[in-house]
């Protein structure tokens, strides 16, 4: 996979998971100081997963969806490891990845924005891989 494929879907992957952060924010909290770390954990993760998305047909999907949860789990892996450098809690790594699954599980709104997200990441690296200017 050519470097700028792989930037452009890492950066998509970011958008995901920045976009999961926020619906996982809830009223009167804090959390939007945890949507940059999210999605430079995403971006770090999106740069390991490129290649599984954009892929044609059902195969293309079945490796979009592993893609999805590799960067899913890798990505808040990464934001709970960052997290838990500054805030002296370096453990953070292991919960977060749990928390983010918690959360896609048990609220609708984070399930919906990230299926959305990442099947808008694998559509435009499908398109981007298919057109023949760009193909891999």
């Amino acid at each position: 996979m050519h470097i700028t494929h792989r930037l452009f879907a890492a950066t998509l992957v970011a958008m995901s998971g920045a976009s999961v952060m926020v619906a996982m924010t809830q009223p009167g909290n804090n959390d939007f100081a945890l949507v940059l770390p999210a999605a430079c954990g995403a971006f770090i993760a999106g740069i390991a997963s490129a290649p599984l998305y954009g892929l044609p047909g059902r195969p293309g999907a079945v490796t979009a969806a592993i893609g999805a949860l590799f960067s899913t789990a890798l990505g808040a892996a990464i934001a709970g490891l960052g997290l838990g450098l500054v805030t002296a809690e370096p453990m953070i790594f292991l919960l977060a990845p749990v928390i983010v699954g918690a959360s896609i599980i048990g609220m609708p709104q984070v399930l919906l924005v990230w299926i959305v997200s990442i099947a808008g990441a694998h559509l435009v690296m499908w398109f981007l891989r298919s057109t023949p200017d760009h193909a891999d």
